[in-house]
């Protein structure tokens, strides 16, 4: 027998505020992601219930401009009526590729923003439930991930929290509360509707194995803390009285441990053998790591590619791999804010040459792949310095050319522009790093 419900909300409310509880300190401010779909319309009225607690600075509701989400929109509006908070709206722009890894990075960057801009420490909670939890470990396995991917949806990551990991899409949709399903998640298209149908499958069994793979996931998590640790200390000790399964699983940690997202699974395999065998080797692993192998000791140093590195030293067309920089000399009459991926700077104080590489690992950049989720920044990518070894892309805050002493506006600047190719394959732009490139 089904639970009434009054039961059922209460209950709902409590497993909310266990999960806040265990990353969240009190008093901290939300900011509620609301879709208008079922399970961010619950999350919204389950921070409603604990808003002394944890105050709910607003609701949230982000167009991707995709579509009409008129009724996404209506049910997010009335999440946000009926929660007591204030209703932002934004609507992105999608960079060119992938449309659902755009929307995704486009998206927690605005939440994000939100947040930051509801004040210090807010953070923004989203509604992925146990059912998404169990999809996502589905996906993993499928690409054949290991530890660190199994581990799935983290309860916290950065200004992000998931307050409604323990509980099951069913549960958010026999609330009664009122929302609008959004119509691309009964495509075929998109794996996670695929996987979403497998697991409906199940009927009766579908509650048990979705716990099921939701405990996998804390598993792996809870291993993946450890092996990470443990993989800080493998420079100190010798390997090669390891088998190389387990070199090759420490060494995965031990490059995560250093800022590599995906190691190569060629290279990793590699790099354990010759430390097992006790041999002398090095492998590149990618992301501008090498891996080192001596008499049984590994050891990790820096590997950029030289062929991404381009040096700019007067202005003029330059092209890296799936990367356009553009140099000229302008004029600006007024104040002018300029988009990402471009920056202006006063002729007299350039510094050259300019120099077009690869952002750090643990540094922001303009074009990259991931959002870090505690600042709202794009990771990896590119960025440009002078010969100062000043950073000028990208740049902190809006871009402005700046007043000069008593009003006087600046005349002369250097405008820099950053953008990927439309076509990585392009030979309009020819050339070597040696000096400008011209178009034919």
């Amino acid at each position: 027998m089904s639970p009434d419900p009054e039961t059922l909300r209460a209950d709902f409310a409590r497993t909310v505020a266990l999960a806040l509880e265990r990353v969240a300190p009190l008093g901290t401010q939300l900011v509620a992601a609301v879709s208008g779909g079922a399970d961010s319309v619950a999350l919204a009225w389950g921070l409603a219930q604990v808003r002394e607690r944890w105050p709910l600075a607003a609701v949230a509701f982000i167009d991707h401009g995709l579509r009409d989400v008129a009724a996404e929109r209506a049910a997010a509006r009335m999440a946000a009526l009926t929660a007591g908070a204030e209703f932002v709206e934004r609507r992105v722009v999608l960079a060119p590729g992938n449309v659902q890894a755009s929307a995704r990075r486009a998206r927690y960057q605005a939440l994000i923003a939100v947040a930051q801009a509801s004040g210090d420490g807010t953070l923004v909670a989203t509604g992925h439930t146990l059912s998404d939890q169990a999809e996502t470990v589905l996906s993993r396995l499928l690409r054949g991930a290991g530890l660190p991917g199994l581990a799935g949806l983290a309860p916290r990551r950065g200004r992000l929290v998931r307050p409604l990991l323990a509980v099951s899409r069913p549960t958010t949709r026999a609330l009664g509360l009122p929302f609008a399903d959004d119509p691309s998640n009964a495509s075929p298209r998109f794996q996670r509707n695929r996987l979403r149908t497998l697991l409906e499958a199940f009927g009766p069994e579908r509650a048990q194995l979705e716990a099921g793979l939701a405990l996998l996931a804390d598993t792996a998590r809870s291993s993946t803390r450890i092996l990470d640790a443990l993989a800080l200390a493998i420079p100190e000790v010798r390997l090669s009285g390891l088998d190389s399964e387990t070199t090759q699983t420490l060494l995965v940690h031990l490059a995560r441990s250093n800022g590599a997202r995906g190691p190569k699974r060629r290279a990793m395999r590699a790099w354990a053998e010759a430390l097992v065998t006790g041999g002398a080797s090095a492998v590149s692993l990618g992301e501008g790591l090498r891996g080192v192998a001596r008499a049984g000791r590994a050891a990790l140093v820096s590997d950029e590619d030289p062929r991404r590195v381009v040096v700019a030293p007067r202005p003029g067309t330059y092209r890296a791999p799936s990367m356009e920089l553009t140099i000229t000399e302008t004029i600006y009459a007024a104040l002018t804010t300029l988009p990402e991926g471009e920056a202006a700077v006063p002729s007299r104080d350039v510094v050259w040459p300019l120099t077009l590489g690869p952002a750090r690992r643990d540094e922001a950049g303009v074009f990259g792949d991931e959002v870090d989720l505690t600042s709202g920044t794009l990771l990896g990518g590119w960025r440009i310095t002078d010969g100062a070894g000043r950073t000028l892309v990208p740049s902190a805050g809006p871009r402005r050319s700046p007043q000069m002493a008593g009003g006087a506006q600046e005349t002369s600047w250097i405008r820099i522009v950053l953008k990927p190719l439309k076509d990585p394959f392009d030979r309009r732009v020819v050339g070597n790093s040696k000096g400008p490139l011209h178009r034919e």
